[in-house]
């Protein structure tokens, strides 16, 4: 038999959700908001029907009810609700509630049935723009519990009070479990996004970013560096003799030297670098706070950790060497395409010396009038 568990998310990964969420959300708050607060106004038109001239007593209430939802969903700044959006839904939830079960006790009590079918009306409401479950129970549990606390006040008749708790209960109940079988809709949804923006930024034979997903991260940290005025620097490594490898000893030999470069790159460098597969022997790391002489520390610790890996094939136990290229941040307006062009030029240097060697980029020189000094 099979059985069908909600869809949870790790910590981390649940901020992104609830932050998704709260994002898409919003919008739909406000939309709500507004035919929430027209349609307060429009019940006018059921007071005036059924209680006469006492509807004048009661149109302050409608009224204020209505122009505060429209206040909350006019309070709003660079797309964002002033309020915290559950606080909203759970702010406006309860005005409504309270206005409703006021402006019922005037109806004579065989009307008090209205005021659930108002109350399962606001219960629709609350599913369709509450931004988590907890806001949504929250909602609910005022929707059902505020007009019957009313009832209860105002000695209602008890076939009437049975009838209205059931049906609200039964009501703000199933609207609950509608809304939690749309947010694991939702969490479907956003795990199969999830899924394929790792897909398309993650290389499939190393598990390390892609090149495209490299280079975006790239420009971020780039940019980042450049408004703080922080030093940055950038590793290429290459696998020498790689075609040989893969002609001599099979495809399947080099795609495990691929993997282990990869593993050992990822174990040993930090959270923050940024580090992917660039082409298909070399691989690419991004240093956020490390200036070119830093950057050669840390490559020259790679260096002994890549140049003693062992590949067994067959029996035979297979060593490789690793080149290295390094470039710094020359300037703060040098692009991360120079940075990567001026660190290629140093890996091919590394290669052409024979293989396994580390080649720091010179300094870019720049003009100071008619004078090129050299920056590093």
């Amino acid at each position: 038999m099979m059985v069908l568990k909600p869809i949870r998310f790790d910590k981390e990964l649940e901020f992104v959700y609830h932050r998704r969420r709260l994002e898409a959300a919003v919008p739909l708050i406000r939309i709500g908001l507004v035919v929430g607060g027209l349609l307060f106004l429009m019940l006018l038109g059921a007071d005036a029907l059924f209680l006469g001239a006492e509807w004048w007593s009661l149109a302050p209430i409608r009224a204020g009810v209505a122009g505060f939802c429209l206040l909350v969903a006019a309070l709003h700044f660079d797309g964002k609700l002033l309020l915290p959006p559950e606080a909203a839904v759970l702010l406006v939830g309860m005005a409504v509630s309270l206005a409703n079960a006021y402006t019922f006790t005037f109806y004579p009590s065989f009307y008090a049935l209205i005021l659930v079918v108002a109350q399962l009306v606001v219960g629709v409401f609350g599913v369709g723009i509450a931004p988590s479950i907890r806001s949504l129970v929250a909602v609910q549990a005022v929707i059902a519990v505020v007009p019957a606390g009313f009832m209860h006040l105002v000695s209602q008749d008890p076939l009437i009070q049975i009838q209205a708790d059931i049906s609200l209960l039964v009501g703000c109940t199933a609207w609950i479990l509608f809304g939690f079988l749309m947010d694991q809709s939702f969490r479907y949804s956003f795990s199969l996004e999830r899924e394929v923006e790792q897909a398309s930024a993650i290389d499939r034979l190393t598990g390390v970013y892609n090149y495209r997903h490299f280079m975006e991260m790239a420009w971020n940290e780039q940019a980042r560096m450049r408004r703080f005025n922080r030093p940055l620097s950038v590793v290429l490594l290459g696998i020498d003799g790689l075609g040989d490898i893969n002609a001599n000893y099979g495809v399947h030999t080099g795609d495990e030297i691929l993997r282990s470069v990869a593993s050992t790159c990822v174990a040993s460098l930090r959270e923050v670098d940024v580090f992917g597969r660039i082409s298909g022997e070399v691989f690419g790391a991004f240093l956020p706070e490390t200036d070119e002489q830093s950057a050669l520390i840390l490559t020259n610790r790679l260096s002994q950790l890549l140049n003693s890996l062992e590949i067994s094939d067959s029996g035979d136990h297979l060593r490789f060497s690793v080149s290295f290229g390094i470039a710094g941040l020359s300037q703060s307006n040098e692009t991360v395409e120079l940075m990567m062009d001026r660190a290629e030029t140093a890996l091919a240097t590394a290669k052409d010396r024979g293989g396994g060697y580390i080649e720091v980029a010179p300094a870019v020189p720049i003009l100071v009038g008619s004078e090129a000094v050299s920056v590093s």
